[in-house]
């Protein structure tokens, strides 16, 4: 009879914890400076948009890197299709994060986008602790010398150890963490597999320092606090999927209500059904693990950035930081009881 291995370190998420407030220094949240840098470019915001099919298009990256932020494109088109988005999303100088998969047509897709001017690759896989992953990542040094790399996504600082030992000549630039939180995201429930988002950045913290990895974060991600919990953990990039769904400029269905107005807009997982459809990868050994939904419409999404801004400006107020940085260095998590989640909210109704 097998013998079960049971962790029982606590692994919180994003409700499980506050932020405890500081004495503070910052007089005016103008003061504050929430600017970052990741990967050779400086950002006004430490976010980008999620590379789904439903939220990533030129027009959203118009209006990120308009903001200063730079934006994440999908992969789910054809390259001269995904070539052209590419093309068409490049605003101020800011070139968006492109997106590939594994397989020979991904690395003719990294070649093609290394030719039209793409300079960061986010290599999208589900589970990146994988064979499959670090033979294409291998290759991909290879084929595109000049590139810069993102692998994901990582659940656990061991998965993040593991891959870097498969790397041949070089280990990748930064890497995505989460498994099984995004708003879309079914994984949990289909396989019984995950880590709370938090506890993944809080695990992989301390690797992604010691060997000089940038540490992008994407699922789970609801709000302005829950950025700032994760910039705290150890973040250094945020990848946006429900805060952006439903905005003006996503690429998406949406329905007209009586007055002419947006109503309702598509969101959907890039492993849901629908998705799998459109990717042609509807198989009878592969079961979707994300859903589909429309979402109320909301709006231009500078909105939503400004949303942002003013939430991390005023979480740093709290914790006497002038810059992200310091808001990492003087952050204190204090576990809460789930009675906290209903205090958290306007509950005067």
């Amino acid at each position: 009879m097998s013998q079960v291995t049971v962790n029982t370190v606590s692994h919180p998420c994003f409700d499980d914890v506050l932020l405890e407030p500081a004495f503070s220094e910052v007089r005016s949240r103008q003061e504050v400076d929430p600017s970052t840098e990741f990967l050779g470019l400086r950002l006004s915001l430490p976010v980008t948009n999620s590379n789904m099919d439903t939220i990533s298009s030129p027009n959203l990256s118009k209006v990120l890197h308009d903001y200063g932020v730079v934006s994440s494109l999908h992969r789910f088109c054809k390259i001269d299709q995904n070539v052209l988005a590419f093309k068409a999303s490049i605003h101020n100088n800011i070139k968006p994060i492109v997106s590939i998969g594994v397989g020979a047509y991904e690395l003719d897709r990294a070649q093609e986008l290394a030719k039209a001017g793409a300079e960061i690759f986010l290599l999208d896989v589900a589970h990146a602790a994988n064979t499959l992953v670090s033979d294409m990542f291998n290759q991909l040094v290879l084929d595109v010398p000049t590139g810069k790399f993102i692998i994901g996504n990582f659940g656990t600082a061991k998965e993040i150890a593991a891959f870097l030992n498969h790397c041949d000549t070089k280990k990748p630039d930064a890497v995505c963490v989460g498994i099984g939180g995004g708003s879309m995201c079914l994984t949990r429930v289909v396989t019984g597999v995950g880590i709370p988002t938090l506890a993944s950045i809080l695990d992989c913290a301390e690797i992604c320092d010691n060997e000089n990895l940038k540490m992008m974060v994407n699922g789970g991600l609801r709000n302005s606090g829950d950025i700032v919990k994760a910039l705290a953990g150890g973040a250094d990039l945020i990848m946006l999927g429900s805060m952006f769904a439903g905005t003006d400029e996503v690429d998406a269905r949406y329905t007209i209500d009586a007055e002419g107005k947006r109503d309702k807009v598509e969101y959907r997982g890039s492993a849901s059904l629908k998705s799998y459809e459109v990717q042609g990868k509807v198989a009878s050994w592969r079961s979707p693990e994300g859903d589909s939904t429309w979402v109320p419409a909301k709006g231009p999404a500078v909105n939503v950035l400004n949303q942002i801004n003013c939430g991390i400006r005023s979480a740093c107020s709290y914790l006497n930081a002038f810059t992200i940085d310091e808001l990492r260095a003087n952050a204190k998590f204090n576990y809460v009881t789930t009675n906290t989640v209903i205090e958290n909210r306007a509950h005067g109704k």
